[in-house]
């Protein structure tokens, strides 16, 4: 019995996810001023990216329903800073076209070494499946026809390490969870969460971070360009 499938978290995975997600806020933020100026007086970009921060923290607090829905979250609380500010006509409009703002920056990632290289030799030989808490959607990134599969937070409303999250990759992929490799940074939400369904499990530690768990990953790798070999040695 061999892997058969992999499975890959993204943020901070295959790309450093804080620059990403620093520059989409303030994109959609710089948009929101030029088109809507009534929001606040101080039309400061950088207050006003953290005025938001606050405001979808206090949207998430009042709708715990929105709590693994990172889109929609976002959305309702564009929706609802625009109707405050006295936009209440254009707030739904307003918050689709801001988000498809933020989407299109949230997209705009630079690959960390050997992502597109690794990817294509993998597929050759295993199915290949994107299991991410964040919202990016891997068809709309160049790496995307590699993925066979992938589920979002928002898609099942719940979040690794939950095992939903790992059963929708085993019931995709259609084979054992045995069979399957989930590769990630995070200890709990990846390595963990993938351990206790049953995957094997490959912890990414670029920063070399001591491992201070009693449920161990399968191999650590600080680089990916060390994945296939890391795979194959893999035992059953």
């Amino acid at each position: 019995m061999t892997i058969k499938a992999i499975t890959f978290d993204l943020d901070d995975t295959l790309w450093n996810n804080t620059p990403v997600l620093l520059k989409a806020e303030r994109a959609v933020i710089e948009w929101l001023l030029a088109q809507f100026p009534n929001i606040n007086d101080h039309h400061d970009i950088d207050t006003t990216t953290g005025e938001f921060r606050e405001f979808k923290d206090q949207i998430k607090q009042a709708n715990p329903a929105l709590t693994h829905q990172v889109t929609n979250l976002r959305k309702v609380a564009l929706e609802e800073l625009l109707g405050q500010a006295g936009y209440t006509e254009q707030a739904t409009n307003g918050a689709e076209q801001a988000m498809e703002v933020f989407l299109h920056a949230r997209h705009q990632v630079n690959y960390f070494d050997y992502v597109e290289s690794v990817l294509a030799e993998l597929n050759q030989q295993y199915t290949l499946g994107v299991l991410t808490n964040g919202n990016v959607n891997i068809k709309r990134l160049s790496i995307g026809d590699y993925f066979d599969f992938a589920f979002c937070a928002d898609e099942l409303n719940t979040s690794k390490p939950d095992p939903v999250f790992f059963q929708a990759g085993i019931q995709a992929a259609k084979v054992l969870a045995e069979e399957i490799v989930h590769i990630g940074d995070h200890p709990e939400y990846d390595v963990i969460g993938a351990k206790e369904v049953g995957l094997k499990a490959i912890w990414f530690n670029p920063e070399q971070s001591s491992w201070d768990y009693h449920i161990k990953p399968d191999a650590v790798i600080s680089c990916l360009s060390e994945l296939p070999k890391a795979i194959k040695r893999i035992k059953i």
